[in-house]
Order: C-alpha cells, then sequence, then structure tokens
C-alpha cells in the first residue's frame, strides 16, 4: 500500500514537472516567433525608408497614394510557419512633406505584430 502512494505521489509530481516544460516550451515558440515578426517588420520599414530617398520608386509611391493610403502586401515563413506582412504608406495632413508607414505582420490567424514611422520626403 505504502509503495502505491509513494509511486502516486511521484507520478502527480512527473506530471507537473511535464506540464511547467510543455508551457515553458510553448512561450518560446510564441517569442520566436514575436522576434521574427518584429524582424520582418523592421526590415520592411527600412525597406520602405529607402525607396523614399530614391525619386523613382517615390514618385510612382506618391501616385498610387494619391489621396489615401496604399498597401504592399508579401509572405515569408520560418520553420513551416507563414507570415503575411502588409507595408501601409500615407502621406500625413501636416504642412511638411511627411510620410506615415507602418508594417503589421500577421501569423497564426490571430497573432500580430506592427510597427510604424513617419519620415520626410522630398517630392
Amino acid at each position: 500500500m505504502e509503495i502505491l502512494v509513494g509511486i502516486s505521489i511521484l507520478l502527480v509530481a512527473i506530471a507537473g514537472i511535464m506540464a511547467y516544460f510543455q508551457t515553458n516550451s510553448k512561450a518560446a515558440k510564441q517569442s520566436s516567433a514575436f522576434y521574427f515578426s518584429t524582424t520582418l517588420a523592421a526590415s520592411a520599414i527600412e525597406t520602405a525608408e529607402g525607396s523614399l530617398s530614391n525619386p523613382d520608386s517615390l514618385k510612382a509611391l506618391l501616385a498610387a497614394i494619391s489621396d489615401s493610403t496604399h498597401t504592399r502586401k508579401t509572405t515569408s515563413s520560418k520553420s513551416g510557419k507563414a507570415f503575411a506582412m502588409q507595408v501601409k504608406f500615407r502621406k500625413v495632413a501636416a504642412p511638411a512633406n511627411l510620410m506615415s508607414i507602418k508594417a503589421t505582420v500577421t501569423w497564426d490567424g490571430t497573432m500580430t505584430n506592427s510597427l510604424g514611422t513617419v519620415v520626410p520626403y522630398e517630392p
């Protein structure tokens, strides 16, 4: 009888430890995906800022924006997980020539991460 009680206590302890490691493993995967999405968004913003310094790219972008917003969509994947990215460009209503750039990355259907900036441009 004492052996059965001892084994039962040991099994409960092992189950608790396994649940702890399973939760930590899931959190690590989510953290990795969030980090990757942040890297994607930052890279997209950096690329977009670079395109504003190119006169031909800027002219095409300004024509596409007109008075509203312009969206570029791309996808990437890491470890079999798909990441959809949208980069939105919008003129800022201000006396100066400013452009709002917002990169939003979505994965697993519901997880999102967004980064944004406002940069000046010369028309």
